[in-house]
């Protein structure tokens, strides 16, 4: 009743208002159990860590594909994901499950076309069990908080190896002078005095003192911890043709530390768009 409390009540209205909305769209496309199949498939294991069993997953996916109120979106990522992932299916069973979805000749080719980003469409349980054994490695002792974004993008590792100066300079070339000092694992006076050993040993052999009572030696150290204390500050910038994910971007956030982590890419990249994009992709002519 207090006029104060009026425009308040009213914002808090609006916000329960939008949460309802958002609870119901989530129920009424099972968000909730395409997510968890999303990141089981990717993850090779499900939200406690456990391995999935042989022919699990299509067993769960199938009520998804089957129901009505799902999009045709929704159906294509977890389609999609799942040949990704699997890799154990042969023409004809691929064809059954693009009927069982009731997917249009336009729709099939968002998971044909993924041939010409790398993804092999054909059975081949040998690589399966290889990236099977190399998921479970990683993420099959985790604890995982959010059970729908367990999933950690490949930009982690290349984010880590690049702040660490271990990144692969076949794979990431040097487009300019390769950097004199690069952190490693001992103390990080002694890794840059170490890198350059000619102004090492000269200040070793002079110990004559400046105007503020420092040897040459003392002077260098100086010097080198400065140098060091502006590179730890120095921004880690990641640019990613063809689109950066939401995904990607989070990532880059949480880990900016000491050196600021910074992710660009094409255009901003979330499931419809992508989805979209593979659906029209044409190979290219042989001139």
């Amino acid at each position: 009743r207090l006029p104060q409390y009026k425009e308040t009540l009213s914002t808090f209205s609006a916000h329960i208002d939008v949460l309802s909305q958002l609870f119901g769209a989530v129920k009424a496309r099972r968000l909730l159990e395409l997510a968890e199949w999303e990141q089981n498939l990717a993850t090779a294991v499900d939200s406690e860590g456990n391995s999935l069993k042989a022919g699990a997953s299509l067993a769960k996916i199938l009520p998804l594909l089957r129901d009505p109120s799902m999009s045709v979106e929704d159906k294509l990522r977890l389609l999609m994901t799942f040949f990704v992932t699997q890799e154990e299916l042969n023409d004809k069973q691929r064809n059954e499950l693009f009927d069982i979805a009731k997917l249009s000749p336009d729709d099939q080719n968002a998971i044909t076309n993924l041939r010409f980003l790398g993804v092999s469409l054909r059975a081949n349980k040998k690589s399966k069990k290889a990236r099977e054994a190399a998921l479970k490695k990683k993420y099959g002792k985790d604890e995982f908080k959010f059970p729908v974004s367990r999933y950690v993008p490949p930009l982690r590792d290349i984010v880590e190896e690049g702040l660490q100066g271990r990144l692969n300079e076949q794979a990431y070339p040097y487009m300019g002078e390769i950097p004199i000092i690069k952190k490693t694992g001992k103390n990080k006076k002694q890794a840059a005095v170490s890198q350059n050993p000619s102004q090492q040993s000269s200040s070793y052999r002079t110990n004559t003192l400046d105007f503020l009572g420092r040897t040459q030696e003392d002077t260098l150290k100086d010097a080198i911890e400065e140098v060091i204390e502006e590179q730890d500050a120095a921004p880690f910038i990641v640019f990613i043709a063809g689109g950066v994910t939401y995904s990607e971007m989070k990532l880059a956030y949480q880990m900016s530390g000491s050196n600021p982590v910074f992710v660009g890419g094409s255009f901003p990249l979330c499931p419809t768009s992508y989805v979209d994009l593979v659906r029209r992709i044409k190979k290219r002519e042989t001139l």
